[in-house]
């Protein structure tokens, strides 16, 4: 299973705050993008990296495997729905 970018954050034991700092965005940026409402753009994904000691790569696919989890979670409802 692929790590989310929360998990990568985690691993790091930072919290959203610090990485933040090293990133040079606010807590609440993180926030959003592990949650979904944002995607971090190129030039962050770089920056995150640097942060994680990561490949960019290895970054991305984590910001992809959070996005992927939203959409699955997303859809269990719906399922249940459809069902009743």
């Amino acid at each position: 299973m692929t790590r989310t970018l929360r998990d990568l954050r985690l691993l790091r034991l930072f919290d959203q705050q610090m990485l933040g700092e090293r990133v040079g965005v606010n807590a609440v940026t993180i926030s959003r993008w592990e949650t979904c409402e944002h995607k971090p753009s190129l030039r962050n994904i770089h920056k995150l990296a640097k942060a994680l000691d990561m490949e960019p790569e290895e970054v991305g696919h984590a910001v992809e495997a959070t996005f992927v989890q939203k959409q699955q979670r997303s859809k269990i409802p719906q399922a249940l729905a459809q069902s009743a």
